[in-house]
């Protein structure tokens, strides 16, 4: 395997726990509820751009990543404090929320990139 694929310690079959299916369906509901309410409470703010505090984007990213029903685990050292750049192919849609949701940061996309 390649350094450069992602990789994970979990598999769906050691990590993910089984729930009866009649909690399954009701708390499925409930989870796409609340991803769409903060996705849209998200979507409100957005014409405020890069006014927005990074504080404020970072707890709207633990939200959103809450509501999904992920938990974040650091391990290692913790995040250094001042300026950083962070280059990350991500690999789902979940992944830029999780990272402003350990680093309060600002995500540029390949299009912003191409006119550097």
């Amino acid at each position: 395997m390649s350094a450069w694929l992602p990789s994970a310690p979990c598999t769906p079959g050691a990590c993910v726990e089984a729930t009866a299916r009649l909690r399954a369906v009701p708390r499925a509901v409930l989870r796409v509820t609340a991803v769409t309410a903060v996705l849209l409470a998200g979507i409100a703010l957005s014409p405020l751009g890069g006014r927005i505090p990074a504080d404020l984007v970072r707890r709207w990213c633990r939200a959103l990543v809450r509501a999904a029903g992920v938990r974040v685990r650091i391990t290692g050292a913790a995040p250094p404090d001042g300026g950083l750049l962070l280059v990350a192919n991500h690999i789902s849609w979940l992944d830029v929320p999780l990272l402003a949701a350990v680093r309060p940061a600002r995500m540029l996309a390949k299009t912003e990139i191409r006119r550097w």
